[in-house]
């Protein structure tokens, strides 16, 4: 790959909208990591052919990412399981290691682990950052994402507070949210209990009252370990198919294939040769973790990718297996819905701020979009979601909606549409509301 010599960039014309309200305590701040309740970017459509925007820059080789996106298909019902299974596992690899051209210099201190991070223009990348949040996904790195040149607009993202981010629990949630709706709130680690809709794997034990691990007096999956022998556990892990999950104090994984086991003379599982191969969010700085792209070049990416574990590990780690409803056909994978109460006829900014909408999969963010009589995109205004269980927006929410300086133009000029559209974990991207703009 040539050596990169000039690194230019055109000017955006872009409108942006940051609204933050205070974090969630049990989101880590710093002065160079923000947490917020949500984030909105309101922009003008962005061009993606003009070759004079990223003059300097290598153009990423092969297959982007949403191509490679569009190739995972959405959930339904009359999948099989492995279908099923495959869909979350896919879309997980592809959230870890998506290859990126940030457009700037950019640096970060991660605050659970407080390492800096630096992005240098024009330097391949691979996948999502890791951050101490729970909100981002491919779906929003999209909205800033150039895909002729797979240029990630970082200029643009820094002034959204960095929210395409996530840490371990929050990623793996949106991989299994393609299939996954039976969970009500698995935000973080803690929360991963079978009363949450984590069902667990294996003949281990622990009451089925207890909705957070190490909280409220429940115990610790320390506790699980110590009650159980090591061969109970490794049974466990001898179950666990692809895209099931293991779990341990503050992190979570994802199985990548199904467990190999390896069994002894005496039919006992050999905890050594035994193995799970995963992948999980985290921030892994040797270079083991590191990919390759098509020349052999190495780049960063902050996850783990098809890691192998043994038994033995994973015991000493103390982690525990789980499942899902779906994946076990005891909870048919449903189709996305999102919907807005009583939406208003006629665009009117007053009625459309007191609508809900609500959907039946976590959403990720909401877009209002201003098209012309021609259908072409005059406005596309992002709000994003902080939390990985958000599946109620009021619109009134600050950010949710354009201000009505910017949506007044179009009322007076006429002729304008105003939509809204709800992107889900599923992958489902649902109108939720369109009406004409009436002009005054």
């Amino acid at each position: 790959m040539k050596r990169i010599l000039a690194l230019l960039m055109a000017v955006f014309a872009v409108l942006t909208t940051v609204s933050c309200t205070p974090a969630d305590s049990s989101a880590t701040r710093t002065q160079t990591e923000e947490t917020s309740e949500e984030v909105s970017s309101e922009e003008a459509p962005v061009s993606t052919s003009d070759d004079e925007k990223y003059v300097g820059y290598d153009p990423i080789v092969g297959a982007k990412l949403p191509e490679l996106l569009a190739a995972i298909p959405i959930a339904n019902s009359s999948m099989s399981e492995e279908e099923l299974r495959n869909i979350c596992v896919d879309f997980f690899r592809l959230q870890l290691s998506f290859k990126w051209l940030p457009d700037q210099d950019y640096t970060y201190v991660t605050s659970s682990k407080n390492e800096r991070i630096t992005y240098e223009e024009g330097k391949l990348q691979g996948g999502i950052p890791y951050i101490n949040t729970a909100s981002g996904n491919l779906y929003r790195i999209l909205h800033f994402y150039d895909a002729e040149h797979g240029v990630l607009r970082l200029k643009e993202l820094t002034r959204n507070n960095l929210y395409f981010g996530n840490a371990c629990s929050g990623s793996a949630l949106w991989a299994w949210s393609r299939v996954i709706n039976t969970v009500p709130k698995g935000n973080w680690t803690h929360s991963m209990t079978h009363v949450n809709g984590f069902l667990r794997l294996g003949n281990y034990t622990y009451s089925d009252t207890i909705t957070n691990f190490g909280q409220n007096g429940a115990i610790d999956v320390d506790d699980i370990m110590r009650n159980h022998t090591a061969q109970t556990m490794y049974e466990c892990y001898a179950l666990v198919k692809k895209a099931d999950g293991i779990v341990s104090t503050g992190h979570v994984r994802m199985a990548a294939e199904n467990a190999n086991v390896v069994r002894r003379e005496d039919g006992s599982i050999d905890p050594q040769l035994s193995t799970l191969t995963c992948l999980d969010q985290v921030l892994y700085t040797t270079a083991e973790h590191h990919k390759k792209d098509q020349d052999g070049l190495p780049y960063i990416i902050q996850g783990g990718v098809d890691v192998v574990y043994t038994f033995a590990e994973l015991r000493n780690t103390n982690y525990i297996p789980f499942t899902f409803a779906e994946f076990l056909g005891t909870d048919p994978v449903e189709p996305g819905t999102a919907t807005m109460q009583n939406p208003p006829a006629e665009f009117n900014y007053f009625h459309v701020s007191t609508q809900i909408v609500e959907a039946n999969y976590p959403i990720s963010d909401i877009y209002c979009v201003v098209k012309d009589a021609e259908g072409n995109v005059k406005l596309n205004h992002m709000w994003m979601a902080r939390n990985h269980y958000v599946r109620s927006v009021e619109m009134s929410k600050s950010g949710v909606l354009p201000t009505y300086g910017v949506l007044r133009q179009y009322e007076e000029a006429g002729g304008h549409t105003f939509e809204v559209y709800c992107q889900l974990g599923n992958g489902e991207r649902i109108l939720v509301y369109t009406a004409p703009i009436v002009g005054r």
